[in-house]
């Protein structure tokens, strides 16, 4: 009896044993982005937002933080004044951490002089589904605010979010501005000594 079953569905066993892994790993991260909130945490985040009416639970450190989330490994870019001013060429410099129990830690990177360098650590707690708090764990170069509570800004996949103030591409250009008009000058003056 149960051999005549298998060799009449046999075709419909076959493509039910073939696509058992694919659904089985669909689901593993569908569990997983669930999990660990994915969602809630992908996304851009800033200070200088337009259109907060009432208290305003933001800092005006005039940061920007861009995430991206996969099974609570997360993934961006970080803004603040602090890096314009040491870093006035870059707009943001690179930041990779985990989630554990809703909260984040990791680090703030970039490359310098061909070399991986990690320039802070740091921790990261949502408030709420539009409100998030960073604070520096170890930031010998104060490239952080001391503390930031950022707003989530609107994006394709959260059109709920607040307004950006300004571009993060744009961050850091009074800052870049100004160093290349010393480099500048610098160079002008080497000239005129030889």
């Amino acid at each position: 009896m149960a051999l005549g079953w298998m060799l009449t569905n046999s075709t419909a066993v076959m493509t039910n044993l073939r696509e058992f892994p694919d659904l089985a790993s669909g689901l593993k991260n569908q569990v997983l982005a669930w999990y660990y909130d994915d969602q809630g945490w992908t996304g851009a985040w800033s200070d200088e937002v337009e259109g907060i009416i009432g208290e305003n639970p933001l800092t005006g450190t005039t940061a920007q933080i861009r995430l991206s989330a996969e099974h609570g490994e997360i993934g961006g870019e970080i803004s603040t004044k602090q890096l314009c001013a040491r870093f006035p060429f870059f707009n943001f410099v690179m930041l990779e951490g985990s989630l554990s129990f809703g909260k984040f830690r990791g680090i703030g990177w970039d490359y310098l002089a061909g070399e991986r360098v990690t320039l802070f650590t740091f921790k990261m707690r949502r408030i709420d589904n539009s409100l998030m708090e960073v604070i520096p764990i170890q930031d010998p170069a104060h490239l952080l605010p001391e503390k930031m509570v950022l707003a989530r800004l609107v994006t394709r996949n959260y059109p709920a979010g607040m307004t950006a103030g300004t571009e993060q591409k744009e961050y850091c250009k009074e800052e870049r501005k100004s160093a290349s008009e010393r480099l500048f000058r610098q160079g002008n003056r080497d000239k005129a000594d030889k």
